[in-house]
């Protein structure tokens, strides 16, 4: 939905997104560009993607680590959840409207597997000693 034509009650009166920011606080919003409906679908706040900036929530993260553990996933799960996102995505006739099209499926390429690295620590021949994390990498 655009700015043109998505319409909300504001003081009485049924007035369209783009209108209220012009009106409210002077800002002339594009006319095409999808909105961001953020919220439940019953109580959804719409806001045009122009005045948006998004926020990385590492602090969050650090701070919580149930919070992590609980939503971590490994790769094969990430995957089908993007997968599945997607496919929602897909789905939605709005995304025709606005001229957009996702390929649901991952996009895929060769790549080599390097060697596992050795690392060298020590300060003579006598102190020297590999060290091999057998977890950071696969063959």
């Amino acid at each position: 939905m655009s700015p043109l034509k998505a319409n909300f009650s504001s003081e009485g009166n049924t007035i369209s997104v783009k209108d209220y920011f012009k009106e409210k606080y002077g800002i002339e919003l594009e006319a095409n560009q999808p909105l961001l409906e953020v919220g439940s679908r019953k109580n959804a706040i719409l806001l045009p993607p122009q005045l948006c900036t998004f926020e990385s929530m590492p602090e969050l993260l650090k701070k919580n680590k149930t919070l992590v553990s609980k939503y971590r996933k490994d790769p094969t799960e990430k995957l089908d959840s993007v997968k599945g996102v997607i496919n929602e995505i897909c789905q939605n006739s709005e995304m025709q409207e606005w001229g957009i099209e996702l390929d649901p499926q991952p996009y895929s390429f060769n790549a080599r597997v390097l060697n596992k690295p050795m690392l060298i620590t020590g300060t003579s021949d006598k102190d020297i000693r590999a060290i091999v994390d057998k977890n950071s990498y696969s063959n």
